[in-house]
């Protein structure tokens, strides 16, 4: 018996308006280790550190997540992992 179960990493988007009570969270993207991961997360990050319209209120270098406001809505953006 073969059994296909797929231990990839999960980047998960995290929203919460500034008005609402939870977090709306989607899996963004799969990927098959840490090294894509990171590679995947600062890509994301230099995004959007090259953008006037976000504030990074956390990055790789503090978390394994990165933590951000648009600053035109007041939305509050978190991307991070889960092996789950």
């Amino acid at each position: 018996m073969n059994l296909d179960v797929s231990n990839r990493i999960k980047i998960i988007k995290s929203t919460k308006g500034k008005h609402d009570l939870t977090f709306k969270e989607m899996v963004l993207q799969e990927c098959a280790n840490s090294k894509e991961v990171i590679h995947f997360l600062k890509a994301l990050q230099k995004q959007y550190e090259e953008s006037p319209f976000y504030e990074l209120l956390h990055g790789l270098k503090d978390h394994m997540s990165i933590g951000l406001r648009d600053l035109r809505t007041q939305e509050e953006i978190c991307y991070y992992t889960s092996d789950e």
